[in-house]
């Protein structure tokens, strides 16, 4: 029984989120993992029975979650699940220990939501909060755009507050039934087990309609466009990883691809943007510098700039570090075919842009492929574009609210996420990438441009909805007069103030507990 919950939920936890998209699920994403610390409750050792069965649940989710690693390499794929699961067991094994005390509920609430916080700061440098439980509300959740009041940890504690309620309603009207039957042999009439059962759960499913309820009030409108506009094209120019190169290397393979797709696009019949953006990766720093081995790149981003009759262009860019085995990943500003502002990318990929205790896996040949490490920047990414401010994160960065949030603090009117996911082929990460903008873009309530290299691209509007989509591994641009916001949500005035409460008050439930088995080993008095 065990075993068939922690994958169920395993499952659940995996399923809405792309390439399933059930976002439904997220409403009941966390019934499987209660039902099985209440299991798990009767043990000897219930902490112990849950963190092991919840950590075979995580893994169980995010396994298939995180399947795109693969395509880094095959052999490396346990590693991220690996470092999430636990997750999955404390919050599992906490609630086990906790047992039928009063506060269940909230317990399970505030652990989750506080768990879901820690692993988006620990245990690398800047966490990994991929496959948050909020995230699930961009396939088609209903409670997305409560996002816009309390963050997606907040959505998170809605969606964790309805499986409660729901698992409390299971959990009452089988202790009901039961009872019922057990009582049936003594009595002569047909017992009306539908009514009894109906009484048990009716407190609890009205909660869960009250939750649904409270976060489509929490909804609230996004702030007021300026009335500006800024005519932006995302150009998605690299479609094929794999074809024939010749003498040329993949950088000036890539270079050359955009310098196609823009001169197309200025040559067509609206005539160059305000503003053009190319992703991560779409140009090299050495197009910057006088190296004669390095003059095709220089050559193809000169073209480009002509083409854009000196319009503003942001690009993708990799740089050098101060040692051979660093390097920045930035996006650099263009305009009057000069380059302008740049910004380096602060939040890092694990295992991709670097090695986290890279002593601790020289052993693992995989990793191999990442020989060098990036080093992370400090200051948010805003660019002057002639007098608007654009703010810009790179990859990976957008599944950080605090990031984002810092962007738009620092000025940004539109949000624009310049990402590389070729490297993971024709998997869900893309779509799972971009239901992270989606998240951003209801906190902040700023339009975002979601530019990629192969694609997915999208164009995306505060209210979560994505207006353009493009296909992976295909030639493709999205332009438009992107509407300018100027305004705060409620989630950016109030940051992550949801998460600290959850983090304090799992960490009230984790210290009465150890109090109580304190207490309990010393025999210093009865139980609190």
């Amino acid at each position: 029984m065990r075993a068939l919950l922690s994958l169920v939920g395993g499952f659940a936890l995996f399923a809405g989120h792309d390439p399933l998209g059930w976002g439904w699920i997220g409403l009941v994403a966390l019934v499987p993992l209660l039902l099985l610390a209440r299991d798990c409750a009767g043990d000897a050792r219930p902490a112990r029975a849950g963190f092991g069965w919840g950590t075979l649940a995580g893994f169980a989710g995010f396994l298939p979650l995180l399947w795109w690693i693969q395509y880094v390499e095959l052999v490396a794929l346990p590693l991220l699940p690996l470092t999430q699961a636990p997750f999955v067991g404390a919050f599992v094994a906490v609630v086990a220990r906790w047992g039928d005390r009063a506060g269940r509920g909230v317990v399970a609430v505030a652990l989750w939501v506080a768990l879901e916080w820690v692993r988006s700061q620990f245990p690398f440098d800047s966490g990994f909060p991929w496959g948050l439980l909020g995230y699930t509300q961009a396939t088609g959740g209903p409670l997305l755009e409560a996002a816009r009041t309390v963050g997606v940890f907040g959505v998170s504690a809605l969606l964790a507050a309805t499986a409660v309620a729901l698992e409390a309603a299971l959990h009452r009207g089988a202790r009901a039934w039961g009872a019922l039957a057990a009582a049936r042999p003594q009595r002569l009439q047909p017992l009306p087990q539908g009514e009894a059962v109906g009484r048990a759960i009716t407190a609890p499913l009205g909660l869960v309609l009250g939750l649904v309820a409270l976060g489509i009030l929490l909804q609230g409108e996004p702030p007021e466009p300026t009335g500006e506009t800024l005519d932006i094209a995302a150009v998605q120019g690299f479609d094929d990883v794999s074809g024939p190169r010749g003498e040329r290397s993949s950088a000036q393979v890539i270079a050359e691809s955009y310098e196609d797709a823009t001169i197309a696009l200025a040559e067509g019949p609206d005539g160059p943007p305000e503003l053009t953006v190319w992703p991560e990766s779409a140009q090299q720093a050495a197009a910057l510098s006088d190296d004669p081995g390095a003059a095709p790149l220089r050559a193809s981003l000169e073209r480009s700039l002509d083409a854009l009759e000196g319009r503003p262009l942001v690009t993708g860019m990799r740089e050098d570090g101060p040692t051979d085995d660093t390097f920045y990943n930035t996006l650099r500003s263009f305009d009057e075919g000069q380059p302008q502002q740049r910004y380096v990318k602060r939040d890092l990929v694990p295992f991709g842009e670097f090695i986290p205790y890279r002593p601790l896996f020289e052993w693992y040949p995989a990793l191999d492929r990442v020989g060098s490490d990036a080093i992370p920047g400090d200051e948010p990414g805003v660019f002057d574009i002639r007098g608007t401010p654009v703010g810009g994160v790179i990859c990976f960065e957008a599944i950080y609210p605090a990031t984002v949030r810092d962007t738009v603090d620092a000025g940004a009117q539109v949000l624009i996420t310049a990402t590389n996911n070729s490297i993971f082929g024709p998997t869900a990460a893309s779509d799972q990438h971009i239901a992270t903008s989606q998240l951003r873009a209801v906190e902040t309530g700023r339009w975002v441009v979601h530019a990629a290299l192969t694609g997915r691209s999208a164009l995306i509007a505060p209210d979560g909805t994505v207006h353009e989509r493009t296909g992976l591994f295909t030639q493709d641009l999205i332009r438009a007069d992107v509407p300018l916001v100027e305004g705060t949500t409620v989630a950016g005035r109030i940051g992550e103030l949801v998460a600290w409460v959850a983090a304090a008050a799992s960490t009230g439930a984790v210290g009465w507990l150890a109090l109580e088995a304190l207490r309990r080993r010393t025999g210093s008095g009865p139980s609190p």
